[in-house]
């Protein structure tokens, strides 16, 4: 029980001259998240391969540290690692958000108009995932050599998110023409904390099970402050151009019924890449601990990337590795998480549609005709580069954008294909 949810909202609105022309606003506003299933689900969980687990005798201090905790139920062997027993901070809250807006709109006419916007959040106790009783944690091994690693679920984590928007918009008639731009920059500790985790989906026909894309944990355990860098889906810029336009119908008579009802629209995307981390791998000292998705050693931070990308089969090659070394056992590389930027890609989509008038449903009715190109360019843009040090294609970066796969089965992302043409037939009325 959270009892300190208090929800504070602030707004205003400016007209400047009294015309309607240059408007100021801006907000504030406090938010909170409530917890998501999976935090009872997967407790329920441990049932499955732990049915009784005895604590203690004595009283248990819940509150104390957590290796503590653990160190104190031993005796208790698991044969299983799937799913991961789950521990649950005690002191567990609602995730908080502060989240603020400051904007100004002008109109330079009725059609034309111009906002820039900066806006942004930051989310603090948001729930993370750490792997913690892990090998080597002490001389002896694990703190409790009897129980295997333990996925550990607190409110450790923390996302700020700044932007600048602007939007140029006009309006006609004919139609609409909108460009938009944003530049922004989210910073956490822990962008996915259901990263390889193990779904309950048996209400759906969904097949999930633990992800092989690897493991939500923070690199040393119980450090989350070693985690702090770029957001997973921290995307500098975007450049969105839309629009819509009704063609006008030619001036001479023989060919107006020819050239009248044409619309035309397009859609153009320019995005800078998303960042990525460069992964080694770490042997472990005993006592000091395993490093989880540890980071490489950077030798020398101006020959990283290659000065020319090498073309090779299905890409390129965009990363020296040469200039990469794994860490010292149980040493945390000195790159940081999320440091590098990679490829940023564009796609543009057209269509073109004509409609005919059917009166005999009435004045709105019509009959639409159109025909869609979506990756209209047949473009190819790059994935970010094989990052895992060591691999036969580490620094390979090839063609055909995949998108960022989320923690949770059951959202696919958005993939890239080649050029596709729809054609399609709409009656309105």
């Amino acid at each position: 029980t959270d009892k300190n949810d208090w929800g504070v909202r602030l707004g205003a609105a400016y007209d400047v001259f009294g015309n309607a022309r240059t408007l100021l606003r801006a907000g504030f506003g406090t938010y909170y998240d409530r917890p998501f299933d999976n935090l009872w689900e997967n407790l329920r969980n441990n049932g499955i391969v732990l049915p009784l687990l005895s604590l203690p005798a004595g009283p248990t201090n819940f509150l104390g540290p957590v290796d503590s905790v653990i160190a104190g139920i031993r005796n208790q062997t698991l044969n299983s690692t799937f799913p991961d027993l789950t521990l649950i901070a005690p002191n567990l809250r609602n995730g908080l958000v502060k989240s603020y807006f400051a904007g100004i709109e002008q109109r330079f006419s009725t059609r034309l108009s111009l906002d820039i916007n900066g806006l942004g959040s930051y989310g603090s106790r948001l729930i993370t995932t750490d792997i913690v009783n892990r090998d080597f944690s002490t001389l002896a091994g694990r703190f409790n050599p009897d129980l295997p690693d333990i996925a550990y679920r607190a409110g450790q984590g923390f996302s700020n998110y700044n932007a600048l928007a602007s939007v140029l918009r006009y309006r006609a008639s004919r139609g609409l023409l909108q460009a938009t731009y944003t530049w922004s920059h989210t910073i956490d500790n822990q962008s996915d904390p259901l990263l390889g985790d193990f779904f309950n989906l048996s209400f759906s026909n969904i097949q999930a099970s633990s992800s092989s894309s690897g493991r939500a944990a923070f690199s040393e355990q119980f450090n989350p402050a070693a985690d702090r860098g770029n957001a997973d889906f921290d995307q500098r810029q975007n450049l969105v151009l839309l629009g819509i336009w009704n063609l006008p119908a030619a001036s001479k008579l023989k060919l107006a019924p020819l050239t009248r009802d044409w619309t035309v629209s397009a859609l153009a995307a320019f995005r800078s890449g998303f960042p990525y981390t460069v992964t080694g791998t770490s042997t472990a000292n005993p006592g000091q601990g395993i490093i989880l998705n540890n980071r490489v050693n950077i030798l020398n931070p101006s020959q990283t990337l290659l000065s020319q990308p090498v073309s090779v089969t299905g890409g390129q090659l965009l990363l020296n590795a040469a200039d990469f070394a794994n860490p010292a056992p149980s040493t945390l590389g000195n790159s940081g998480r999320n440091a590098f930027t990679g490829p940023g890609f564009y796609s543009v989509d057209l269509s073109l549609s004509r409609s005919f008038p059917l009166r005999k449903l009435g004045d709105s009715g019509r009959l639409v005709f159109r025909a869609s190109a979506f990756n209209v360019l047949n473009h190819a843009n790059l994935n970010n580069p094989d990052t895992q040090l060591g691999s036969p294609t580490f620094g390979v970066a090839l063609y055909g954008r995949q998108g960022t796969q989320s923690g949770f089965p059951a959202v696919s992302p958005l993939n890239e294909t080649p050029r596709q043409i729809q054609l399609s037939a709409k009656i309105q009325f």
